[in-house]
């Protein structure tokens, strides 16, 4: 019996100890929950691989349906790159072009600026020579057709002085009438003079301005034989002796076309129409201050 109860402690022992183990069998449990065996993995891994060479697979044949389109892009690619360079080829050429052609357009204009002046000089040159050459001549309107006859220089030379009262004889190198002949209902033609001696012109001019001229029923009269380019000039001067004449300034114009009047006893000479008019302005400034005060 002793014996017995001798080994009774150790069932007791031996079943507490398996109630708990009962009792914590979850965390047995999960401690000791199997591992995936090897082949396990290796059908995991064959499946991945799979997948992956699946995926390479469409990407391949999905880049083989763009290859075509890539490749006709490059084309266009490179045919758009051919085009650029020519074009910067030909803007290169045509940038050198341009240079050069502004080079010699400075060039031309220095050449051309040159010529103006030496063709205005030049003007000036044969507009001085024109009116000195036709410095003795004079002018005559009004003088009917074939009063002269057929000797001009001989019914002038003895018309004239008889019409003027002169006392002095002149002598004309030669006379004739300018253009063509017109019909009898037209106005006669201008009869140009040429003195030997400008003085003998000279004082033709001043006995014309103090006798009024008639022959028959026709008023003559006595102008300067003028070249084009000097009546145009003088022409620039007709509002200035416009202005001289209202205000009873004594003036006259010099070959070719020099403007002189003389104001408070002094001559004054002007080439310029704009230096005449504004001279002018003055002195009618002065007159209209003086008026006022």
């Amino acid at each position: 019996m002793s014996s017995e109860h001798a080994k009774q402690p150790a069932v007791t022992r031996s079943q507490s100890q398996q109630t708990k183990i009962t009792d914590f069998g979850a965390e047995v449990t999960i401690d000791t929950m199997p591992r995936p065996s090897k082949n396990t993995a290796a059908v995991l891994n064959e499946g991945t691989e799979d997948a992956v060479l699946k995926a390479i697979r469409e990407l391949k044949e999905n880049f083989s349906d763009f290859t075509p389109k890539l490749d006709q892009i490059q084309g266009t690619v490179n045919d758009i790159r051919d085009e650029l360079r020519q074009c910067t080829e030909r803007i290169a050429q045509a940038e050198s072009r341009i240079s050069t052609v502004e080079d010699e357009m400075s060039v031309l204009q220095k050449k051309v600026r040159s010529l103006e002046l030496d063709k205005g000089s030049l003007e000036n040159a044969i507009t001085d020579l024109e009116a000195r050459l036709r410095r003795s001549n004079l002018r005559l309107v009004g003088l009917p057709e074939g009063r002269e006859g057929s000797d001009a220089c001989s019914f002038l030379e003895k018309w004239i002085p008889e019409t003027l009262g002169m006392t002095r004889q002149i002598t004309l190198e030669r006379a004739h009438r300018v253009g063509s002949r017109r019909d009898a209902s037209a106005p006669p033609r201008v009869l140009i003079m040429k003195f030997l001696n400008d003085r003998e012109k000279t004082a033709v001019m001043q006995a014309s301005r103090n006798k009024e001229m008639i022959l028959g029923d026709h008023k003559v009269r006595f102008y300067p034989d003028l070249a084009a380019g000097v009546l145009k000039q003088r022409k620039q001067f007709d509002g200035v002796r416009q202005l001289l004449r209202k205000m009873g300034i004594r003036h006259g114009m010099l070959v070719p076309a020099r403007l002189v009047l003389t104001h408070k006893n002094k001559t004054h000479t002007f080439v310029c129409p704009s230096e005449a008019e504004s001279f002018v302005r003055s002195i009618q400034d002065d007159k209209d201050n003086e008026g006022r005060g």
